[in-house]
C-alpha cells in the first residue's frame, strides 16, 4: 500500500529522537521532486512534482531541505514546490485563516500534494493533548486543510516514554487513515513500520 493515500490523515510518530522531523522532511522531499516512492514504497502521488507544505515547529528546516539537495544532486528542486511556514496555532482561528491564506498565495492556486505539521504539542499550544475534547476539534481542524486541498494531512506525533503508542487522547490516533512508527536504532539507523 502507498504511504499517503488519497486525501487521508497519516501520523508519523515514534519517541524523541527517531529522526521524525528528518524522516518528515525527507518523504516530503520526495513528493515535492516527483518521486512516486519512498524507501521502495508507492507515495499514490502521482510521480509528478507537487508542492507540499511543511508547517515547522523547529528551525533549521533550511539547511536540512539544502543538504537533502545536494545528497540527491538536485539544485533548488525544492524552491517552488516546498513551501515551510512557522509553527501556528491551530486552535486559533486567526492564524488558521493566515496559514491558509499564506498557503494560497505562495502556491499560487496549485493544491499542495501534502500538509505536514509538527507535533501537537507546539501546534497547539493550550490545549490539553490528553483531553478527546480539545484534540476533537484539532482532528476538526486537520480535516478542514485536507478537505480544503483534497490532499493528504500528515501529523507528526511523540510516543510515551517506554511506551511506543501514540501519546495523549485517542481522538487524533482514531482519525487516522494510516501510521508510521519509528523506532531508532543504533547510530543513525531507524526502523518504519507501516
Amino acid at each position: 500500500s502507498g504511504i499517503f493515500p488519497a486525501c487521508s490523515t497519516v501520523g508519523l510518530y515514534g519517541p524523541g529522537g527517531s529522526f521524525k522531523s528528518f524522516v518528515a522532511l525527507d518523504i516530503l522531499s520526495h513528493v515535492a521532486t516527483g518521486s512516486d516512492s519512498w524507501a521502495g514504497r508507492p507515495l499514490n502521488l502521482y510521480g509528478t512534482p507537487r508542492p507540499v507544505v511543511y508547517v515547522s515547529g523547529e528551525g533549521a528546516v533550511g539547511p536540512r531541505l539544502r543538504a537533502w539537495e545536494a545528497k540527491h544532486g538536485v539544485s533548488d528542486a525544492l524552491a517552488e514546490n516546498f513551501l515551510v511556514c512557522e509553527a501556528v496555532d491551530l486552535g486559533d482561528q486567526d492564524d488558521r485563516s493566515a496559514l491558509k491564506a499564506e498557503i494560497d498565495r505562495l502556491l499560487a492556486g496549485r493544491p499542495p500534494a501534502v500538509n505536514g505539521s509538527a507535533t501537537p504539542a507546539r501546534a497547539t499550544p493550550g490545549q490539553e493533548e490528553n483531553s478527546n475534547r480539545d484534540m476533537g476539534a484539532i482532528v476538526k481542524v486537520l480535516d478542514g486543510f485536507k478537505d480544503a486541498y483534497q490532499t493528504c494531512v500528515m501529523a507528526i506525533h511523540h510516543t510515551p516514554k517506554n511506551d511506543l503508542t501514540w501519546r495523549g487522547a485517542t481522538a487524533v490516533w482514531n482519525a487516522l487513515d494510516s501510521a508510521l512508527l519509528l523506532k531508532r536504532g543504533h547510530g543513525t539507523a531507524a526502523s518504519m513500520t507501516l
